[in-house]
């Protein structure tokens, strides 16, 4: 089991600890456009979360990272702890910051096929994230915010490949 070690800055509500080196902070993306099928955000959220490119860096909790020194077909990580949920604009500027309890899985499998004569057949493939977060504002952002995320894809070993998504967010 991996620990992370508590900042002082998330005791601090007014500083958000930025720091895109840290292994624990997980580029998400911007969330897909507004009238996706699985995708809602509350009436009240600020306009800002449907727009910002998405983080969330964790600042103390636990994790576990499994991998390729184990089986190297299988990865993944799991965290859960003190975490800030931040927005981003094209710049890169902070437009939006929550601080809170989050919890990010994410995995990927490979599953070898044999059947395909004497070379191996194509394998299928699995990858998933999830992503949980319940926080209030910090800074210029005010209120409190639940999200909850799910994607992934998947590809069969005949190469189908299909994908899911559903992200909730209620302010």
């Amino acid at each position: 089991m991996l620990a992370v070690s508590a900042t002082e800055a998330f005791a601090v509500a007014t500083q958000v600890p930025i720091d895109q080196s840290n292994p624990l902070f997980i580029p998400i993306g911007p969330p897909p456009p507004a009238g996706t099928p699985g995708v809602t955000f509350s009436a009240n959220c600020p306009a800002v979360l449907q727009t910002a490119s998405a983080a969330i860096e964790f600042v103390d909790g636990n994790g576990h990272l499994y991998g390729p020194t184990t089986h190297p077909l299988t990865n993944g990580a799991n965290v859960e702890g003190n975490a800030f949920w931040l927005g981003f604009d094209g710049n890169g500027n902070l437009v939006y910051s929550y601080s809170g309890h989050g919890h990010a899985w994410f995995g990927q499998n490979n599953f070898p096929n044999p059947n395909g004569g004497p070379a191996p057949g194509n394998n299928a493939q699995v990858a998933a994230q999830t992503f949980m977060f319940h926080g209030t504002g910090v800074g210029n952002s005010t209120g409190s915010i639940d999200v909850q995320a799910s994607f992934g894809q998947t590809q069969s070993a005949s190469g189908h490949q299909s994908g899911w998504g559903h992200l909730k967010v209620t302010c």
